[in-house]
């Protein structure tokens, strides 16, 4: 095969998948974009030189690339720049709890920080409800004399188990007072709790692949709950919405009924969105981030007719994740196109004689064919991936 075949076969590739997450809609946001190049940089390695990179990282870092600069066209280059500093603390941090939980589970019942923080936790809320009769004195003195179990075990007895959770308390601190030290101190905290030797030892886990199986299952399952929700009996979502775009339009209301029912459709959107939406797109970044570190763990495993089925279970895996990203895609764009009428019309002081704009309808149409498409294939292709992972795990899903 040519090096030419061989190109346009990995964009082609690329491209697919790019698509299937909402690369070629039209007016994309700026989290559509950061989405977007959030998960080109996880198909690619930045650090390495063009030579090196396989024909698709190629085609990945130049959509990376251009993703980056219009991202920097959207937010500014002072903005951009705090965006890409945020980012990469979020990643630095994400590595660092791995390998603290990887810590915690392997040493958690033997460290001594776990047995000094609940003997100080029991102790102070024991004695404080002795000494005040109060519970809910003895909850706030309880916790305080946990934390004072905490600094020491992280600093008389450098307990792994000490140092995270207190690091991970001054960095849910930090979120609320928006204090950069506080930040840094969290971090620090973490950093020292994990140590270089526990950093290393993620890439060599033997368990790592079969943990990042079952955790896929489990955000399979959240997945598809999320993306049915808005369609479930219990919420009924889409027949209110639907019901009130119809009375919204009703040209026999007057234009105040008109801005009343489209504020109600509005708020549903707002409820949805905090019920369905907001966590599906979390779950999708969950999904995203942890095929990636699946794919670096398989690119790893000695022998060739091991890492041959891993692949193909992988391959399996992450083209259902592509199909769900279609159906997902639908879901979360279908709540954001029922804003659109209202929001024209409350613009429009009532007024539902003013025509939405034709490409709407035309993206819309082609969304809802593709997520029809996806939702007819997605039994089979998730039967081919349990099939595979049966084969390999020997557990039949």
């Amino acid at each position: 095969m040519s090096k030419k075949t061989t190109n346009n076969t990995a964009v082609e590739k690329v491209m697919k998948e790019f698509n299937a997450l909402g690369g070629a809609r039209q007016n994309l946001t700026t989290q559509d974009i950061a989405d977007l190049r959030k998960h080109a940089k996880l198909r690619t390695d930045l650090s390495l030189p063009e030579d090196e990179l396989s024909d698709e990282q190629k085609v990945w870092k130049i959509i990376y690339t251009t993703l980056d600069e219009n991202l920097e066209k959207m937010l500014g280059t002072k903005e951009k720049m705090n965006v890409d500093h945020l980012v990469q603390e979020m990643e630095n941090l994400t590595t660092i709890q791995k390998a603290l939980e990887l810590k915690i589970k392997r040493h958690g019942d033997k460290d001594k920080g776990r047995f000094i923080f609940y003997l100080f936790l029991i102790a102070g809320f024991l004695l404080s409800w002795i000494f005040t009769n109060s519970f809910w004195w003895a909850v706030v003195l309880g916790l305080l004399a946990a934390l004072i179990g905490l600094f020491i075990g992280s600093s008389i007895f450098e307990s792994g188990y000490s140092q995270g959770r207190l690091g991970r308390y001054l960095l849910t601190l930090a979120k609320f007072t928006g204090s950069s030290a506080l930040n840094r101190s969290g971090n620090q905290m973490l950093s020292k709790s994990v140590g270089l030797d526990e950093l290393e030892k993620i890439d060599n886990d033997p368990n790592i692949i079969a943990d990042l199986h079952k955790k896929l299952n489990e955000l399979f399952d959240k997945q598809y709950a999320y993306m049915s929700l808005p369609h479930s009996k219990d919420v009924q979502y889409r027949e209110k919405s639907d019901a009130l775009h119809d009375e919204m339009l009703n040209p026999d209301k007057t234009n105040e009924e008109h801005i009343q029912t489209a504020n109600i459709i509005l708020k549903l959107a707002d409820k949805i969105t905090e019920l369905s939406i907001g966590p599906l797109r979390k779950v999708n970044d969950e999904i995203q981030q942890t095929l990636a570190e699946l794919n670096k763990e398989v690119k790893k495993v000695k022998g060739e007719q091991k890492k041959t089925k891993l692949m193909k279970w992988f391959n399996a895996t992450n083209n259902l994740y592509l199909n769900r990203r279609v159906m997902a895609n639908y879901t979360i764009s279908s709540v954001e196109w029922d804003r659109k009428i209202p929001e024209s019309i409350i613009k429009h002081n009532g007024d539902i004689t003013v025509k939405m704009s034709s490409d709407l309808a035309v993206e819309m149409q082609r969304s809802t064919q593709m997520a029809k498409e996806a939702g007819d294939k997605d039994e089979k292709i998730n039967n081919i991936r349990k099939k595979v992972a049966n084969e390999i795990f020997g557990i039949l899903e």
